[in-house]
């Protein structure tokens, strides 16, 4: 499996010496899944319901954790190259303040782990570390 690369930061093409460059293996899984995790509703032209529904339910004032972990865990387990959800956690820590978001998913290629701990959700999903955990192919 392999895609085209996209630069994490600004969501460009990757580009070295004019040759597109492509992604496989690890690195393909952890793109898929935060591309996947990035897209909103209506963002898509294809397919206006592909997505998560940032401006309706996770951007909003006193966001409900329970429902944007449920959007989460519906986004990771429906992406085709997933097998499952080993584990997932989306806390709010009131005594630091922070919000923190952990998962790992089996996928066809390995086990990929992401974490992020920021003060709100806009924070926590930016700031996602996604990485590949041992013997992914």
């Amino acid at each position: 499996m392999s895609d085209i690369a996209i630069n994490k930061a600004t969501h460009d093409l990757v580009f070295v010496d004019n040759q597109i460059q492509f992604v496989t293996g690890a690195e393909y899984v952890v793109q898929r899944l935060r591309i996947r995790l990035d897209i909103q509703v209506g963002e898509w032209f294809l397919d206006l319901d592909e997505g998560l529904p940032y401006k309706d339910s996770i951007f909003v004032r006193n966001p409900n954790l329970i429902v944007i972990g449920a959007f989460l865990r519906t986004r990771i387990s429906s992406m085709p190259e997933v097998e499952s959800i080993d584990s997932f956690s989306l806390v709010f820590t009131r005594t630091t303040g922070y919000l923190k978001l952990d998962f790992q998913v089996t996928t066809l290629l390995g086990v990929v782990v992401a974490h992020a701990e920021e003060e709100d959700i806009i924070s926590v999903l930016s700031s996602l570390m996604i990485t590949p955990v041992g013997g992914i192919i």
